[in-house]
C-alpha cells in the first residue's frame, strides 16, 4: 500500500494515523463513508481520501 497525494498535510495526516507503505489493509465499509481497518486501527474517511490509498491486492 501507499499514498498518493498532491496534499503533504492529507499524506502526513494518513501516515500519523498508520497508513503507510507496507501497512494491511482491510475495507470494512464503503457507503456512505469508506471505513476500513488499517493494522489493527479502524479508520473512516470521505471519498476524496480513500482515493488517495493506493492498494495492492494479495
Amino acid at each position: 500500500m501507499r499514498v498518493a497525494s498532491d496534499d503533504l498535510a492529507r499524506a502526513d495526516r494518513l501516515a500519523a494515523l498508520g497508513v503507510t507503505p507496507g501497512a494491511s489493509v482491510r475495507l470494512l465499509q464503503r457507503f456512505p463513508g469508506f471505513v476500513f481497518e488499517c493494522d489493527q486501527t479502524e479508520l473512516a474517511v470521505e471519498p476524496s481520501v480513500a482515493r488517495m490509498i493506493l492498494v495492492e491486492v494479495a
